[in-house]
């Protein structure tokens, strides 16, 4: 029997059309018809639905009794429908259930055409008749029609709205920071430049000016390109949300955030700009500012301003970790450990601020960018959904891959329900030991990530000629050349280096040339530097991989990636270097390290073989990964010959080596 509908558990974002970190082609109209076309794929999503429904309730009122609250609803609809009215007059006299379904039907699509007159004015108006159509079957006889035909529809209003996804927008600090310097100049805010003011002098000047009744209806004309732009953001932003409603909009992401300034000039372009509801979310990204994370957040949750913005919201803090600028910047063991402890870290902050956690997990889809496993992930991690909450990312090709077939979908979102519950309701194994053994446990990953980030950032950002290695043995500059990389520019800069380059190619080349050095370099030196001279180290880290769920985590993934390299192809790749020192002294430092991560990660995991654990994941990999290695040397002769001569058909054949090498591999970034 139908008791009732469940509370909603899922909804959607997006940052198609709201993401502008570095990517110019995003504009505030590009939002604002991106929300439009989202309306319009939902409405005729609707409409559909309600066609099937409609053919499916052929009930008649003298066989099936139906509640004096749909007949009611169903006077008000011929009074404002007349003309429709009279159409199911003629033919469907009898059919309540249709008819008020076809109501339904005719409501939303005045609602699609714009006509609000008789349109829908909200969602919820929708919700209300579908609630009356499930409460009368229910008390007549239907409970199945009710909760097998009806309930699907209502979820779907419920979680889709009339908006599709939540646009989500995003800038990076620094350009917020310059449209702030020159509109508290505008406002005569201040009298030092906003950027040479250290962080506590920003708090208070941002303090004055969110204290004052500013408001900029109208973006001023003589403001800088930039400034317009972050405006103009906001104003789409209330815009969307009066068409599509509150949910449509209103959250805006702080790429490197680095201080609690940053949150309040959000803050303060909210109030600027008029922004009714507005989710603040800083972004930490680097292993520095994932250590900082904690700090920042308390600064923020202790001034006065932003503690009534937050009290406004029902204290509820959306943080968004990202796993793939701590990646590259200190390796993978660094940087799953910096997301661990910035997560305990800003947990243990919110409960004593009485702040109520969202954690926004940035994965990609490699495990260097926090791919992998996701249901043991969760698990792993006990901070990671706290009270329930998780929100996560899905790129490109993971939607695809998770999400297209019906069957793969249900399954991805059973593992993730799951894993939420599971971390919430059932207490961790490492939970109920004694606190001494935890501690033991993490001073011990302290160790290794130390030495591992001290390994991977000697080869790879102390080393002047691991550039060089790395441009010529990867086909990274074609990648840059062709838009390769994802939807944004490959770099922060136009002149790009190692510190402007974003992770999707930083990962994706490295892919491409099968070393796969992002999603492994430093495990092996750390783990050979914390057995050393202890003869009891080994079954310690044995201990810690057979009962911590976290460290067993880490290391599996790891043996994922450490199966799909292949440094035979990767030494072809080598090759490419031009001068013959260089690519010795950084392959030959490069493959050392790899043997070395196998040798000990085996000898940890008291395996014979990487992923003797997971026969399936073992088997794929060594069944795909040949069928690959033909798409690598047509790629290295290509690229070869694209050094000598550029011309547009070697062009196209290394385009399709890199995608098929990446479809092949199942990684791009």
């Amino acid at each position: 029997s139908w008791t009732g509908p469940l509370p909603t558990w899922l909804t959607f974002g997006s940052w198609v059309g709201g993401d502008r970190d570095g990517h110019p082609h995003v504009t505030a109209g590009v939002s604002l018809e991106t929300l439009r076309h989202q309306r319009r794929a939902i409405l005729r999503a609707y409409l559909a639905h309600a066609e099937r429904l409609i053919r499916s309730f052929s009930q008649a009122v003298n066989l099936v009794s139906v509640s004096e609250a749909l007949q009611q609803s169903l006077e008000r609809d011929r009074q404002a429908l007349p003309a429709v009215a009279a159409t199911l007059e003629r033919f469907e006299a009898t059919e309540v259930y249709r008819k008020k379904l076809s109501f339904i039907h005719a409501r939303l699509q005045a609602t699609l055409e714009g006509d609000a007159t008789v349109g829908y004015p909200a969602p919820e108006a929708l919700l209300a008749d579908l609630r009356l159509i499930q409460t009368s079957l229910a008390a007549h006889r239907s409970p199945w029609a009710a909760s097998g035909l009806i309930e699907p529809f209502a979820r779907q209003v419920e979680t889709f709205g009339f908006h599709l996804a939540r646009i989500e927008f995003r800038d990076h600090r620094d350009k917020l920071a310059g449209a702030a310097e020159e509109l508290l100049r505008h406002f005569g805010v201040g009298p030092t430049p906003y950027r040479q003011l250290e962080e506590p002098a920003r708090q208070t000047l941002l303090g004055e000016a969110l204290a004052a009744p500013h408001r900029l209806r109208e973006i001023p004309p003589s403001c800088r390109h930039d400034t317009q732009d972050v405006l103009a953001q906001f104003h789409a932003m209330a815009q969307m949300q009066a068409e599509g409603g509150p949910e449509a909009a209103g959250t805006y992401l702080i790429s490197m955030t680095r201080g609690a300034s940053d949150l309040l000039i959000v803050l303060w372009f909210k109030q600027l700009a008029g922004v009714e509801r507005l989710t603040i979310v800083p972004l930490f990204e680097t292993l520095d500012d994932l250590a900082r994370a904690p700090a920042i957040m308390t600064s923020a949750w202790t001034h006065p301003a932003y503690r009534q913005y937050l009290a406004a919201g029902g204290s509820l803090q959306e943080i968004m970790l990202g796993y793939s600028d701590s990646n590259k910047d200190g390796g993978y063991l660094a940087a799953n450990w910096a997301l661990y402890r910035a997560e305990a870290q800003l947990a243990k902050a919110a409960a004593r601020h009485h702040v109520q956690l969202v954690f926004f997990h940035g994965k990609g889809g490699t495990i260097d960018r926090g791919g992998g496993m996701s249901h043991r992930a969760i698990v792993a991690q006990p901070w990671a959904a706290p009270a329930g909450r998780i929100k996560l990312t899905e790129q490109g090709e993971v939607i695809s891959a998770k999400y297209a077939n019906v069957t793969i979908a249900q399954r991805t979102l059973e593992q993730l329900f799951s894993a939420v519950v599971l971390s919430n309701l059932v207490e961790a194994p490492h939970e109920r030991r004694a606190r001494s053994t935890v501690a033991r446990w993490e001073a011990v990953m302290r160790e290794l990530a130390e030495v591992s980030a001290a390994s991977y950032r000697a080869l790879v950002w102390e080393t002047p000629a691991f550039f060089t290695y790395y441009v010529e043995s990867t086909p990274i500059r074609l990648i840059l050349e062709q838009g390769l990389a994802g939807s944004r520019p490959a770099s922060r800069e136009a002149a790009w280096t190692l510190s402007t380059l974003r992770a999707i190619p930083w990962v994706f080349s490295w892919v491409q040339s099968r070393q796969l050095l992002s999603a492994w370099y430093g495990i092996g030196a750390a783990i050979e530097a914390f057995v050393r001279d202890r003869p009891e180290a080994l079954e310690e880290l044995r201990g810690m991989y057979r009962q911590w769920s976290f460290f067993r985590t880490l290391l599996d993934n790891a043996q994922a990636s450490l199966a799909k390299a292949d440094f035979y192809i990767g030494e072809q790749y080598a090759r490419l270097v031009r001068d013959p020192a260089v690519r010795r002294r950084m392959f030959g430092q490069v493959r050392a390290e790899y043997q070395q991560a196998i040798k000990w990660v085996l000898a940890v995991t008291q395996q014979s073989m990487l992923l003797e654990t997971q026969p399936v994941l073992r088997h794929s990999i060594q069944l795909r990964n040949p069928y690959v290695d033909p798409l690598n040397y047509l790629q290295l002769r290509f690229l070869a010959e694209y050094a000598q001569a550029p011309t547009p058909e070697v062009h196209e054949l290394l385009r399709l080596t890199i995608h098929g090498i990446a479809f092949g591999m199942k990684s791009t970034g």
